[in-house]
């Protein structure tokens, strides 16, 4: 079924909403409890952030009318509640988080990481981590394509065409690179 008629029955109320509420259940749970626990929340806190969503999905499905992309409103939803979770645990917590706000982070360029020997991967780790926290939103479209999503389903996630969603991930990519390369420099690339 499609999200935006899910939401619609959802925003009717009484038993449409909860047929239409299993079903979102069914399609949505596993994807966002999956995306929440690859940006390091612990299970219990990805449980209890997925319910935080599904407050925010019932509280404004009868607006899902005006939305531009149901399924971008949604994915927007959640990486904003697993944010909001974040900032309530505070900040000792927040450096295990990947992503955090564009405004707390100055984009400087990529960081100059020493490498101890044999320490490669955490060489690797340290550099995307520095890049997730810089670029959360390009880390986020590099993320679904780890999770193996397709363009079709990133584009619809992120709002964007399929060719500027490509274009997009190469430019993400590309960004990347400069995060992981003193690691390079070690292996004698």
């Amino acid at each position: 079924m499609d999200l935006r008629k899910i939401f619609g029955d959802i925003g009717k109320g009484g038993d449409a909403a909860s047929g239409a509420f299993e079903l979102f259940d069914k399609q949505f749970r596993r994807s966002i409890v999956k995306y929440l626990l690859r940006l390091r929340l612990t299970k219990a806190d990805a449980e209890d952030v997925t319910q935080e969503i599904y407050i925010k999905v019932f509280r404004f499905s009868g607006q899902s009318s005006t939305f531009e992309s149901p399924e971008a409103w949604l994915w927007s939803v959640v990486k904003n509640a697993a944010l909001d979770h974040v900032r309530r645990r505070g900040s000792s917590d927040s450096s295990k988080f990947l992503f955090q706000d564009q405004d707390e982070i100055e984009q400087l360029p990529a960081p100059t990481l020493e490498v101890p020997a044999g320490a490669v991967d955490d060489c690797i780790e340290r550099g995307v981590g520095n890049f997730f926290r810089s670029m959360p939103d390009r880390a986020a479209a590099i993320q679904m394509v780890l999770d193996g999503l397709s363009i079709r389903e990133i584009s619809k996630r992120i709002d964007r065409t399929e060719k500027a969603t490509a274009q997009y991930l190469y430019e993400s990519r590309k960004r990347l690179a400069p995060y992981v390369a003193p690691c390079g420099e070690y292996l004698g690339a």
